[in-house]
């Protein structure tokens, strides 16, 4: 799901000017830049997908929704 995450917002990102993509990142910054140093280790392919299934989890695709969610708050506009 990240490289597909990653194409999305690539293209959201296409057309922003450079000051409101500049505020973008500095909101991203202060909500990560603290943790940096204590960030968490992530999650194992097989605690994120159903293997036999090929298929992203539950809860794997609700956090995916969720980040989706904060980043159209900060502007930016999925086409899909």
């Amino acid at each position: 799901m990240e490289p597909s995450f990653a194409a999305e917002v690539a293209h959201a990102a296409t057309g922003i000017r450079r000051n409101n993509a500049n505020e973008f990142v500095k909101t991203l910054l202060s909500k990560y830049e603290g943790k940096i140093k204590d960030a968490p280790v992530g999650s194992k392919c097989q605690e994120c997908y159903d293997v036999k299934m090929g298929k992203p989890s539950e809860e794997y695709c609700r956090l995916h929704s969720e980040v989706r969610e904060e980043r159209e708050d900060l502007s930016l506009k999925f086409k899909y």
